[in-house]
C-alpha cells in the first residue's frame, strides 16, 4: 500500500483516511455503531423538545401535539435511551478491538518479512513498543473518533434543519459556531501538538528499549558495577518524558476550554437571536423554547470531537509509526512468477557471489564459489569477520548477493518464494532461540506434526534425552524466557534436536558445537554424518574438530 507523505511525514488527514481504510472489513458493525450513536442523540433532543412541549401544552401555548402526545414522545426516548446507547458502545468497541487485533497480525506478518536484514539498525524494545503500546494507542480513533464525527454531522445538520424551518436566521447566525468548534478548532489543534506527540511516543519507545535492553542485561550491570549508571539513564529519560507529557497536558487543557468558550458564547447569540425574533413576531415563545433546547444539546457531540483532537495528537503519532513499520519495504522481494525448487534435492552451487552489507563500507564476501551435491558434508572457515555466517545467510536468502548466482537443486533462489526456499532448510543458528514454552515444544518447532516418539529419537540423537528425562517434568518442563532456565550447551543440543526433526535435505550448522564439550561434539557429529548420509550438511566453525569429517573446507578471507 503507498503512503502519502509530507516531507517525510505524514499529514493528520492523510493519517485519518488511511485508518479510515482499515474500517472497510467491519463496516457493516460501525454501521450499526453510528446508527446507535445518532439514534441515542435524537432521543436526547427528542427528550428535551419533549419536556419543552407538556410544559407548553400544561400553560396553554399551542405546539404541535397535545400534552398527552408529548409524554408519550418523552417516554419513548427515555426507554430508546438505553439500547441506543448501548449499540454504540458495544458496536464501536468490537470495531476497534477487531481492527487493532487485525494491525497487530498485519504489522507481526511485515516485520517477518524485513527480519533479519531491515531489523539490525532498529531497538527491540521501540519495535515491542509500536508493536503493543502504540498499536493500542490507535483504539481511540476507531472507538472514539470516526463514528462521533459521523454522528456530529448527521445531528448538527438536522438541528440547522429545524432551526431553519422555525426561523432560518437562528441557523444562519449558529453556522459559524458549528464550524469554529468542529473545524476549525480540532485543525488548529493537530498541527499545533503534532510535534510534541511525535516527540512523546518516540521518546516512550525509546524508554521500553532502554528499560528492556536492561533487563536482558541485568547480570552484566550487576557484575560490572552499572547499576547507578544504568538507573541514571533510566531517569533522565523518564524525565525527558514528563517535560514532554506535560506540555500535551497544557495543549490538551488549553484545547478543551475553546469548545466550552464557543458553547457559551453560542448559547448567548441563541438567547439573543430569539429575542430578537420574540420581539419582532418571527418566533413564539413555544418555538424560542424549542431552538435553545435543541442548539444547547446539538453541541454536544460537536464539542466531543473537538475535545478529542487533544487526545488524538498520541493517537496520530502512534499511527505514524506503526505505519512506518509498515510500509518499509523488505531488503529481498518476492519473485514475480515463483519457481520450485526440485524436491528433496541437496544441490547447491554459489557461483562468482559478492556481498556488501549496507550499513557497512567494506566488501564482506568477494567473488565467492561453492559446489555441494547431494549428501555431501562441506564446511566454511575463516577468521572472524571473514563472511562465513554471511554467506548462510545468502543462501537463506536473507539478503541477495551485490553480484553472481546462488542455485539449489539447479534453480536461483531469487526465482523462489522465500517460504520454498527457506523450507528447503534446516538451521542451528548460534545462539539458539527458545520459546518460554516446554521442551517438547521448542523441540517440535523443527516439525510441528512430530509425535512424543519423533521428540524423543530426535532428543536421543543430539545426546539430550536423559537429560530431559532427569526434569521433574520431563519433556513438559519449561525451558524459561530465552531458554533462561538452561545452560547454553543444553540450549544448543536442544536447537540440534530440532535440526534433526527437520526432514529438509539440507542442513545449515553455525558453530553447532560452540557450547559442548569435546566428549558431546564428537558423539553428535558422527549422529549427524552417519544418521543423515543422505543429507546435504553445510558446517560454519572455527574448530578444526568439528570440520574434520567434511567432505571440502571452503576458507573464506577478511577483505
Amino acid at each position: 500500500m503507498s503512503v502519502e507523505k509530507n516531507n517525510g511525514k505524514m499529514s493528520g488527514y492523510q493519517i485519518m483516511k488511511r485508518l479510515a481504510r482499515q474500517i472497510k472489513p467491519v463496516s457493516g458493525y460501525m454501521g450499526l455503531c453510528i446508527t446507535g450513536g445518532i439514534l441515542g442523540q435524537l432521543t436526547i433532543l427528542g427528550t428535551l423538545v419533549a419536556g419543552v412541549g407538556i410544559i407548553c401544552s400544561l400553560a396553554g401555548i399551542e405546539m404541535l401535539l397535545n400534552t398527552g402526545q408529548w409524554m408519550i414522545v418523552l417516554f419513548a426516548c427515555a426507554v430508546l435511551r438505553g439500547p441506543s446507547r448501548y449499540l454504540e458502545q458495544y458496536f464501536g468497541h468490537h470495531v476497534a478491538y477487531k481492527l487493532l487485533a487485525i494491525m497487530r497480525v498485519d504489522l507481526y506478518d511485515n516485520l517477518r518479512k524485513l527480519s533479519p536484514a531491515k531489523m539490525l539498525d532498529k531497538k527491540n524494545g521501540d519495535v515491542v513498543s509500536t508493536a503493543i503500546s502504540d498499536i493500542e494507542c490507535i483504539e481511540i480513533f476507531f472507538a472514539h473518533t470516526v463514528a462521533p464525527i459521523v454522528i456530529a454531522i448527521v445531528i448538527t445538520c438536522l438541528s440547522l434543519i429545524l432551526c431553519a424551518v422555525i426561523w432560518p436566521m437562528v441557523a444562519l447566525v449558529m453556522l459559524p459556531f458549528y464550524l469554529i468548534i468542529g473545524i476549525v478548532i480540532p485543525i488548529f489543534s493537530a498541527r499545533s501538538g503534532r510535534d510534541t506527540g511525535r516527540a512523546y511516543r518516540s521518546l516512550l519507545g525509546d524508554l521500553k528499549s532502554c528499560l528492556i535492553d536492561s533487563l536482558k542485561g541485568i547480570k552484566e550491570v550487576i557484575v560490572f558495577g552499572k547499576g547507578e549508571q544504568q538507573l541514571n539513564t533510566i531517569d533522565k529519560k523518564g524525565r525527558a518524558i514528563n517535560e514532554v507529557l506535560h506540555k500535551l497536558i497544557r495543549h490538551r487543557n488549553f484545547v478543551m476550554a475553546l469548545p466550552d468558550l464557543g458553547r457559551t458564547l453560542s448559547r448567548v447569540a441563541v438567547m439573543a437571536i430569539c429575542s430578537y425574533g420574540m420581539m419582532i413576531g418571527e418566533v413564539g415563545i413555544g418555538g424560542a423554547a424549542v431552538l435553545m433546547v435543541v442548539l444547547a444539546s446539538s453541541f454536544t457531540p460537536v464539542i466531543a470531537i473537538s475535545s478529542l483532537s487533544g487526545s488524538l495528537l498520541q493517537t496520530f503519532a502512534a499511527a505514524e509509526r506503526v505505519f512506518a513499520l509498515e510500509d518499509e519495504v523488505p531488503q529481498v522481494a518476492e519473485p514475480a512468477k515463483p519457481r520450485k525448487i526440485t524436491q528433496k534435492s541437496g544441490e547447491i552451487c554459489i557461483s562468482n557471489i559478492d556481498f556488501t552489507y549496507p550499513t557497512r563500507p567494506n566488501q564482506v564476501i568477494q567473488n565467492f564459489n561453492m559446489e555441494a551435491k547431494n549428501g555431501e558434508k562441506i564446511a566454511f572457515i575463516g577468521e572472524s569477520g571473514s563472511g562465513k555466517s554471511t554467506a548462510l545467510h545468502l543462501l537463506l536468502r536473507y539478503w541477495d548477493p551485490d553480484k553472481g548466482e546462488i542455485l539449489v537443486g539447479g534453480t536461483n533462489i531469487k526465482d523462489v518464494s522465500l517460504k520454498d526456499c527457506r523450507n528447503h532448510y534446516a538451521m542451528l543458528s548460534q545462539d539458539t532461540w527458545l520459546m518460554n514454552d516446554t521442551i517438547e515444544e521448542n523441540i517440535k518447532i523443527g516439525n510441528p506434526n512430530a509425535t512424543h516418539e519423533e521428540v524423543v529419537e530426535a532428543a536421543k540423537r543430539a545426546c539430550i534425552h536423559e537429560f530431559i528425562e532427569n526434569l521433574p517434568d520431563g519433556y513438559q518442563s519449561n525451558a524459561g524466557e530465552m531458554g533462561s532456565r538452561l545452560s547454553g550447551g543444553e540450549r544448543q543440543r536442544i536447537g540440534i534436536a530440532r535440526v534433526c526433526l527437520r526432514d529438509t535435505p539440507i542442513m545449515i550448522l553455525d558453530e553447532p558445537t560452540s557450547s559442548l564439550d569435546t566428549l558431546n561434539e564428537k558423539s553428535i557429529l558422527k549422529t549427524l554424518y552417519t544418521e543423515f548420509k543422505d543429507r546435504t550438511i553445510i558446517t560454519v566453525s572455527h574448530r578444526a574438530s568439528t570440520v574434520a569429517g567434511c567432505d571440502r573446507v571452503y576458507r573464506l578471507d577478511t577483505h
